[in-house]
């Protein structure tokens, strides 16, 4: 079961590599509070270094979706993406950090609907400077680690 779990969302990553980028962009945003947030911006940072390359057009669409997501006016955006970007290099240095994190992420998520809003915005940011073996085996990670969450 597992098997063809894998290789349908590795499959689903090619299909999503394959579709231009704006059709890639959901304007059908969740009611999130700030946590879900939080663990969004998180997600699309691992998804950002995930490759170990982080592109222009990566950070565009960070901002972009912040934006599109909102923030809480009391708390920076600048302060917090400063602080969550030493958690996600720490979290890809090696698969047991990965799952710690992503399951504090799922955690934070806590909605079905989020998460999958989530999981669309993190295959969008893992295509745009294309996709490998390593980045389909991380969204694999995701959906197996938010799904036994949800």
């Amino acid at each position: 079961m597992l098997e063809t779990v894998e290789s349908q969302t590795s499959q689903a990553l090619v299909l999503i590599d394959q579709t231009p980028q704006n059709a890639l962009i959901s304007t059908l945003v969740p009611t999130l509070v700030q946590t879900q947030r939080e663990a969004i911006v998180d997600l699309l940072l691992l998804g950002m270094y995930a490759d170990r390359h982080i592109s222009v057009i990566e950070q565009d669409v960070l901002a972009e979706e912040v934006e599109k997501i909102g923030w809480d006016e009391f708390y920076s955006f600048s302060l917090y993406f400063q602080r969550a970007v030493p958690r996600v290099r720490d979290a890809i240095a090696s698969p047991a950090r990965t799952t710690q994190f992503l399951l504090a992420i799922s955690q934070q998520l806590d909605q079905v609907d989020v998460m999958k809003f989530a999981i669309e915005k993190f295959s969008a940011m893992l295509c745009l400077d294309g996709s490998n073996d390593a980045e389909a085996q991380l969204l694999d990670q995701v959906m197996e680690t938010f799904f036994a969450a949800a």
